[in-house]
């Protein structure tokens, strides 16, 4: 079958979850793999039909193209913070994951194409939410795909004339699908959920968080004074940004939302300063060790918020100014701290604004690293670009890096149509044959699971 036969229940590998094949089981399946990717109607099997959509969409069937992503397969790593995940933890956490997650991370489509509604489902199959906080903090894969096309998420789509390699990391944002899951870190409602998860007391500096009554009066405080407001980032109707410090937190960067909740800027800046500082950019630079500087595309993950939690308009609404406001700033303080030097010279932003923030900009250009702003250049272009100073960069010259806004509850490549980033990204590439144990095995081998401290 397409799908390699590692699901053995006679497994010995600690883990419970099945035999991996030998190198010569992978190479006798190898020309019947690229016979049925010939074939246009993939329903002789669920898996394969799933993963190897992209594949076919993407014409992989080319002799070159094809032949390199089982090079790409030997690529991935697993990386993950010692601190979060057990080792024994890891390839568990890479396999309890639903195919494709839909309808606000209500349901979930399960590789034989059946929908089941996740919370009535046999928990002890699937991530938990305290599990899936965990991934979501503390894994990354890292890893080689090969891009045969570009488009088809707001563009049209079209065949590349010679395949791209390029390196990819599977980020992924805090999620806010529901208030009792990783949204309780940023959110602070007055009925919702007091407690904190694994990652709070990083995010937050102490082992407490504000409470919504201490918001409440700070924020009536303010008014009763008649203190400035200051408004940043794209202010909606009644939304206002608070300087204040209060119990419980630090410095506060609060934001009043339309309903009357409180949403934590600040607190969200430390995250994904953490995730990336403590996870992504070490596997960069454990993965990406050419001598060759980096054209780094720096996809604005977490940003496309499907919940709507009763708020009368969606996170995407609501949220989504404040959210890219703070990874912009993120990328500010890496810049300024050097983070990515000296490895990258080139940082793209597409699906950000119009206009590149100034102190973006300031940033970058101390830290000598060019800045590349469209609003919607594709994913998955890598033409020649101009740069902020108006400097025409070829992505070709260096060495391609991609983070991926993928999600921790489902396969990398999520859904069949490009309705995102991550499902264009595969539909453009070998991404699902690649970073998907169902085919690529050596996922689940402990040797490619990568600590960091």
């Amino acid at each position: 079958t397409i799908v390699l036969n590692f699901l053995n229940t006679n497994s010995q590998n600690g883990c419970g979850w099945g035999l991996f094949p030998t190198e010569e089981s992978r190479l006798r399946n190898t020309e019947g793999v690229r016979r049925k990717l010939l074939l246009s109607d993939h329903s002789y099997n669920p898996h394969s039909a799933y993963f190897l959509m992209g594949a076919h969409a993407s014409s992989l069937i080319q002799e070159k193209a094809f032949d390199q992503t089982f090079v790409n397969i030997r690529s991935v790593r697993v990386f993950y913070r010692k601190n979060f995940i057990a080792p024994e933890k890891v390839t568990p956490f890479i396999m309890k994951t639903a195919m494709i997650t839909t309808d606000g991370d209500t349901n979930m489509v399960l590789p034989d194409g059946t929908t089941r509604n996740i919370a009535s489902s046999d928990q002890s199959l699937y991530l938990s939410d305290e599990e899936r906080v965990l991934k979501r903090a503390g894994m990354v894969k890292a890893g080689t795909i090969t891009l045969t096309a570009q488009g088809g998420y707001n563009s049209p789509r079209k065949p590349l004339n010679t395949p791209i390699s390029v390196y990819v990391i599977t980020t992924t944002a805090p999620q806010f699908e529901k208030y009792g899951f990783e949204a309780r870190d940023f959110l602070v409602t007055k009925n919702g959920p007091t407690g904190m998860t694994a990652a709070s007391e990083e995010y937050h500096g102490s082992k407490n968080r504000p409470t919504f009554n201490a918001l409440s009066q700070a924020w009536q405080q303010i008014r009763e004074k008649n203190l400035p407001l200051k408004a940043e980032g794209k202010p909606f109707p009644s939304e206002r940004i608070l300087k204040e410090t209060h119990p419980g937190s630090i410095n506060a960067d609060v934001v009043l939302l339309i309903n009357g909740d409180f949403f934590l800027r600040k607190v969200l800046q430390n995250a994904l300063k953490i995730y990336l500082t403590k996870l992504v950019i070490p596997a960069m630079r454990l993965m990406v060790t050419s001598t060759i500087p980096s054209y780094i595309k720096a996809t604005p993950f977490g940003t496309d918020f499907f919940a709507s939690l009763g708020m009368g308009s969606t996170f995407q609404t609501s949220l989504k100014p404040y959210v890219l406001d703070a990874l912009i700033k993120t990328y500010v303080e890496l810049l300024s701290e050097g983070e990515f030097c000296p490895q990258a010279t080139t940082l793209e932003f597409a699906f950000c604004g119009e206009k590149a923030p100034d102190v973006l900009l300031k940033a970058a250009t101390k830290a000598k690293v060019h800045i590349v702003w469209h609003p919607s250049r594709d994913l998955c272009d890598f033409s020649p670009v101009l740069s902020t100073n108006n400097e025409l960069i070829d992505p070709m010259r260096y060495q391609r890096v991609l983070f991926d806004a993928s999600n921790v509850f489902s396969f990398d490549g999520n859904e069949p149509e490009s309705n995102s980033l991550t499902s264009m990204l595969a539909n453009n590439s070998d991404l699902r044959l690649v970073f998907n144990w169902h085919f690529n095995y050596l996922l689940l081998d402990s040797q490619n699971h990568i600590p960091l401290s």
